[in-house]
């Protein structure tokens, strides 16, 4: 008997109906950052990359990524709490 066929990727209802969300404090961040070099798409790649790193460290929970830490990796100076 042939096993049944399993989704390739089983995607939690919740995260894609937030997932617009979600884009949009992107975009958000991207214009706060306000960077005078980096263009928003290299930008988004540098989230990304914070982001994927992040994941591997904690998995994908709340704590997994901070704004902080990708403001000061971009702006390559602290965050105050300003």
């Amino acid at each position: 008997m042939a096993e049944p066929l399993r989704p390739l990727l089983d995607a939690d209802d919740t995260l894609c109906e937030n997932n617009f969300f979600v884009e949009y404090l992107i975009e958000e961040f991207i214009d706060y950052v306000d960077h005078s070099a980096l263009t928003p798409a290299v930008i988004r790649g540098e989230l990304d990359q914070i982001d994927m790193r992040k994941i591997k460290e904690n998995r994908y929970d709340s704590e997994h990524h901070t704004t902080a830490e990708s403001y000061e990796s971009l702006r390559k100076r602290p965050a105050t709490p300003a």
